[in-house]
């Protein structure tokens, strides 16, 4: 065990299982499973998890049914199986879910909120209150190579609010961007992304819920190229919650879009909805070998603002409070009226525009006109 991913622990599995007598449910499952090795249609199987003794039966990814020979991820219950067929791969921290429905299709699929277009070869039935194998199936025919760190079992099918609220906590708890709309937890829309329209990537935050006994005090989305990390909220009761999420821009510099008296900024730019009252935050940005290795921590500076467009008025700037080994870092930082920020780069420290011998850049920082 080790905290994997996003600081929360996971379990290895490579050969080794762990089963439980009782209490899986299929009408309703949700695993959460980082793969050590690429998983797609032509791999042997690795079953996340069984759930029928003496059987296949169970979750899995590759090729583990005879029936096609492009699919993915299967719901295997004996010889009635639900797949998802596709040139997909499998190798970093995804949501896994199935459900069962009453429809032409008796199990859908998902993958980090995702409804995926499934095959089935006939109705699937459920199974309740199972005994339980982690990392194989019953027959041992089809062993993981990977880490789980949760798996979530539910005795009747989930509402469609309920299922919402259930991606949303593993989402923010691993670090693990969803598809298929708003954030939603304990009562309300935690990031909406709609309003926060083209800003869905990297999505990571942290939250308080006591009814899911869920604490995460600090969270980097799981994603390759995501660099920011959010941490050290200064009051984070239940019901509080932040969540950032970015445009997909360019961590490359540009000139263009920059407010007055910030030469630079990088291109990409971060949306934040705070829910309550989380605090202050850090913000820390690894820049490592993204071209700004030369820099010193003078050079930068966190753009704050309520609107996407650095150039019409923003709400403020902040200076860093480090810059070591490529790692950039704002404390006590109030986002609190905040709906974007950015990296400001080449500072003005010299420009003061009403004579008052205060450069106009401190006197935005404090926000006060220049």
């Amino acid at each position: 065990m080790n905290n994997h991913i996003n600081g929360n622990p996971s379990l290895t599995f490579n050969g080794n299982t762990i089963q439980g007598t009782a209490g899986f449910y299929t009408r309703e499952y949700f695993v959460v499973a980082d793969p050590d090795v690429t998983y797609n249609s032509s791999n042997s199987p690795g079953f996340l998890v069984g759930f029928e003794t003496g059987q296949v039966s169970g979750l899995a990814l590759g090729n583990s049914v005879s029936t096609w020979s492009d699919e993915v991820l299967t719901h295997i219950r004996t010889n009635r199986h639900i797949a998802y067929r596709s040139s997909t791969t499998y190798s970093k921290p995804t949501i896994f879910n199935s459900r069962n429905n009453n429809g032409s299709t008796p199990q859908n699929l998902f993958t980090n909120g995702t409804n995926l277009v499934v095959s089935t070869t006939s109705t699937v039935t459920n199974r309740d209150n199972q005994p339980y194998r982690l990392g194989n199936n019953f027959n041992n025919s089809g062993a993981f190579n990977g880490k789980i760190s949760e798996v979530l079992s539910f005795s009747t099918t989930l509402s469609a609010t309920e299922k919402r609220n259930v991606e949303t906590y593993l989402a923010l708890k691993y670090g693990i961007t969803l598809g298929g709309g708003d954030y939603t937890l304990g009562g309300s829309t935690i990031f909406n992304v709609t309003t926060f329209s083209g800003f869905t990537n990297d999505v990571a935050g942290i939250a308080s819920l006591a009814k899911y006994d869920f604490l995460q005090t600090a969270s980097k989305s799981v994603n390759s190229g995501a660099v920011l990390t959010v941490s050290n909220p200064g009051s984070l009761n239940n019901n509080d919650f932040l969540v950032t999420a970015n445009d997909g821009g360019a961590m490359s510099s540009t000139a263009s879009g920059v407010p007055v008296d910030v030469g630079q900024r990088v291109q990409r730019k971060w949306a934040v909805q705070m829910t309550n009252t989380p605090g202050t935050v850090t913000l820390s940005f690894d820049l490592t070998g993204l071209g700004y290795s030369s820099k010193t921590v003078n050079d930068f500076s966190l753009i704050l603002d309520n609107n996407s467009n650095f150039t019409d008025g923003i709400s403020r700037l902040i200076t860093p409070t480090s810059w070591n080994s490529q790692v950039l870092t704002f404390t006590n930082v109030n986002l609190n009226g905040i709906n974007y920020f950015g990296l400001g780069i080449a500072i003005d420290l010299v420009s003061d525009s009403d004579s008052d011998g205060i450069p106009n850049y401190f006197e935005i920082a404090y926000g006060t006109n220049p």
